[in-house]
């Protein structure tokens, strides 16, 4: 049986502060579903003067997906920093950790190339058992490869973790957070922009 979400739409892929770029690439968690890009976690990130957060999370993007189309996105936003969230999708699809190293290390090194300063997420936990055994094994490589190429990480799974008791609250359904859980979300991402990439 379907359900109706009543929240207001906010259409804006940008809320302008003044200058400087932060883009977002991501899949439906990113763009913030079912509620829009309004309610993202990236809408829970505090703004500061001289900030723009762009929000580039497509519903359905896999990590291959958003590696399609980062270029592109790189070269129309010209951002100082990139966020990067994917993975979900991919476990959904049964996509192998090789395959999603592939993808993530081709975007991050992009970044790099680029100047633009790249901070990787790692994904919520999924309640669905299956999907969630595949996430572990991104989340282990993920973690892995951020240390070795001394990237920051933004642990969103951790932070669920530390809320274990109260899952059922943070959730819409089996991958998607609600409002409680976006703004869990942007709370973690706050602590880790605000000391390691913003200063």
């Amino acid at each position: 049986m379907g359900f109706i979400i009543n929240v207001p739409q906010a259409e804006d892929d940008a809320y302008v502060i003044n200058q400087k770029r932060i883009v977002a690439i991501g899949d439906s968690v990113t763009y913030g579903y079912p509620f829009g890009k309004g309610y993202s976690w990236l809408n829970f990130v505090e703004k500061r003067e001289g900030r723009e957060f762009i929000n580039q999370g497509v519903c359905g993007d896999t990590t291959g997906k958003m590696r399609q189309r980062f270029e592109v996105m790189l070269s129309r936003y010209r951002p100082e920093y990139v966020l990067l969230l994917g993975g979900t999708n991919d476990a959904c699809m049964n996509v192998t950790a090789d395959a999603v190293a592939d993808n993530i290390m081709t975007m991050i090194n992009k970044s790099l190339l680029d100047g633009i300063t790249p901070v990787l997420g790692i994904p919520v936990p999924c309640r669905s058992p299956n999907e969630e055994k595949i996430l572990q094994v991104y989340r282990s490589w993920m973690r892995g490869y951020a240390q070795i190429r001394e990237i920051v990480v933004i642990d969103f799974y951790q932070a669920f973790q530390q809320q274990a008791d109260n899952l059922e609250c943070l959730y819409i359904d089996e991958l998607h957070p609600g409002l409680e859980g976006y703004r869990l979300m942007g709370k973690a991402a706050n602590a880790v922009l605000g000391k390691q990439v913003f200063g």
